[in-house]
């Protein structure tokens, strides 16, 4: 029996996040009859205060799959906190003999998935200081787009290549071995100025809904 843990590290509440939203793609590939599956959202563990039995399910777990946007670059600052309180709880409880495989996949706003490596790095980071072994993870460029064009023609490239991302990492944790596997990379199919243009004009609604102008957006509060 394999227990698999998938992480959701959004910060949104409330709304619908892209990284739940690929966790609920990748979930059916680990529906195996020799598996035994959890989700953990890190905002509920936290607002919930389940944190300590939370990690005991990571502890325990054979393989770990986090998903979560891209934040200036980086993680999001309220993952970071969680997966600093993950290490404490590690090192309090002993750090285990079996290393438990990681994954990560980071979804970015920005139509190129290179800029997740970053991101990359610090989870492989993190894995080292728990014993873990980091395998490789799934760079999604575009990212909202996956959740507001559902199944449409934009977005058929992408969840193909994410159901290839799923399906090398449900076999490579039915694997014993540690074979050497390349992060996948993820782009999206739509031209990338019509993107940047949608992705701009959605700043309007949003300002417009906290009392702003569009003239607010561009104030430079901060220049000499």
């Amino acid at each position: 029996m394999k227990n698999i843990v998938l992480i959701n590290g959004s910060p949104k509440v409330g709304e619908p996040s892209t990284s739940r939203h690929l966790i609920d793609i990748a979930s059916p590939h680990f529906n195996g009859v020799q598996t035994n599956r959890i989700i953990i959202d890190v905002q509920k563990s936290m607002e919930n205060h389940t944190t300590q039995s939370d990690f005991e399910a990571i502890l325990n777990a054979d393989a770990v799959i986090i998903a979560f946007p891209l934040y200036m670059f980086g993680l999001p600052g309220m993952l970071i906190k969680y997966l600093e309180d993950l290490q404490t709880f590690y090192i309090q409880k002993g750090m285990p003999e079996k290393g438990t495989k990681v994954y990560a996949i980071v979804n970015s706003g920005y139509p190129e998935p290179e800029v997740n490596l970053e991101a990359v790095r610090v989870i492989r980071s993190f894995c080292q200081h728990i014993n873990a072994h980091f395998r490789f993870g799934v760079l999604v460029g575009g990212g909202p787009l996956l959740l507001s064009q559902g199944n449409s023609s934009a977005t058929k490239k992408p969840l193909n290549s994410l159901n290839d991302a799923f399906t090398a990492i449900s076999e490579d944790i039915g694997r014993s071995d540690f074979q050497n596997i390349d992060n996948f990379i993820i782009p999206i199919s739509f031209p990338r100025r019509l993107y940047l243009f949608m992705g701009g004009r959605a700043w309007l609604p949003m300002a417009k809904k906290n009392g702003l102008k569009k003239a607010d957006l561009y104030r430079r509060p901060y220049q000499a």
